[in-house]
This record gives structure tokens, C-alpha cells and sequence, in this order.
């Protein structure tokens, strides 16, 4: 399903149309329809508890009908600035404008060392499945900081730490 050859954002539609063989006894159930890929476009600080957008982290897509989606996210973050030695931050996907998960630190909460001090860059991955109507849908991924420290949470839109999102529809 991956395709480490593709480049850009793709997203779930209705251009991938699923055939039906009826010379075998075999019945497919739960097939995925498609991959869709999003990456980070620009580094993204945040400094205290407000979520924000991982730009470039984000798919809009149309389901021709009712169906589950797989989502997972990843990347690495920094502490960046501010005296603190530390900070926490959170994780999360937005779905049509709603939130995932805890309302504070999202779907992931992970504590990250400010540059030049031990785990500087630290890895976080979320993953969540949802069922999904038929129509057009907006899912993102967004990242907060903790108002407990001044040191920022820092995501940057690099090759080996960008945030990525990538949906699954079956």
C-alpha cells in the first residue's frame, strides 16, 4: 500500500473503482481503496498550550460512500528557546474541524529536551481509526506546547523529521 516511489500528497477518492471476480470463490472484504499522503511544508514552533496546525500536514478528500479510515502520524520534535531545559508536546488529528483525543495534549503527549540538551529530537506517532459517511472530509494533524515551560515545541518540515500523515480507507 505504501509507495516510497510516489511523491507529493494524495489523497482518498473516487477515482480508484474495485472490481468483481466471479469465476473464483473467493469474496474480498475490507480492501484498501487507497493510500492517501500528506508532509509538512514549513517548520512549526509553538511555545505554551495552543494547538496548531503542522502546515502541509493535511488531506481533504470525497467518499463516494460510508467507509472505516485508518490514520497514523509521525514525526520528530525539539524543545527550542526559552530558559527551560524541557518542555512537553502534544499531538493530534483534526477531523472535519473537531479535535482527537484528550483536550490538552491531543492524541500523544511526549516530553522533549531544548537544543543542545540530552533528547534533543525525539520521534512521536499517533494513530486512530474512524468510520467515516459519504461526502467530502478534512483530516490534519496538529501539535501544542505546554504552558508549564517557556521552551517551544519545534517540528521541522525536514527529510528525516517532517510530520506525515497517512490515511488508509477500506
Amino acid at each position: 500500500m505504501y509507495n516510497p516511489h510516489a511523491d507529493g500528497n494524495s489523497g482518498l477518492g473516487s477515482s480508484l473503482e474495485i472490481g468483481t471476480c466471479t469465476a473464483l470463490p473467493l469474496r474480498v472484504t475490507n480492501a484498501i481503496l487507497r493510500v492517501g499522503h500528506a508532509v509538512q511544508s514549513t517548520d512549526v514552533s509553538i511555545a505554551g498550550q495552543s494547538f496548531t496546525d503542522l502546515t502541509g500536514a493535511t488531506l481533504t478528500f470525497t467518499l463516494q460512500r460510508s467507509m472505516k479510515v485508518a490514520m497514523h502520524g509521525h514525526g520528530s520534535v525539539t524543545g527550542s528557546g526559552g530558559t527551560a531545559t524541557y518542555t512537553h508536546c502534544g499531538f493530534r488529528f483534526v477531523i472535519d474541524g473537531a479535535g482527537q483525543g484528550d483536550g490538552t495534549w491531543g492524541d500523544e503527549i511526549i516530553g522533549v529536551g531544548r537544543t543542545g540538551h540530552p533528547g534533543w529530537f525525539s520521534s512521536w506517532s499517533i494513530g486512530r481509526e474512524v468510520t467515516l459517511v459519504a461526502g467530502t472530509h478534512s483530516i490534519k494533524l496538529q501539535m501544542t506546547g505546554w504552558s508549564g515551560s517557556d521552551a517551544a515545541c519545534l517540528n521541522v518540515a525536514n527529510s528525516y523529521g517532517a510530520a506525515q500523515l497517512w490515511l488508509e480507507g477500506y
